[in-house]
């Protein structure tokens, strides 16, 4: 028989361990410094814009290569099927 008193007793444990070190370690989010394009660097914002930019051309291309491979496929489906 696997967990029993022992199990509870150290599940107890560790929360009790980790809500501690909860209060003593500092937040890792910094609310007073906020990411705007006044306080951010130029060349970042720009580099960021941009990655956004390609990520955006290239799902458009994707999806337009989904439908061209679909409608091929379909067309090739179509062309068997009126063989027989």
């Amino acid at each position: 028989m696997t967990g029993g008193i022992g199990f509870s007793r150290q599940g107890k444990q560790s929360f009790e361990e980790n809500h501690k070190l909860g209060k003593i370690r500092k937040n890792s989010f910094d609310a007073t410094v906020a990411r705007t394009g006044e306080t951010s660097d130029p060349d970042q914002l720009n580099e960021s814009i941009q990655f956004r930019t390609l990520k955006r051309i290239q799902a458009k291309g994707g999806s337009w290569k989904l439908v061209l491979g679909l409608l091929l496929f379909l067309l090739v489906l179509g062309w068997i099927i009126s063989q027989f």
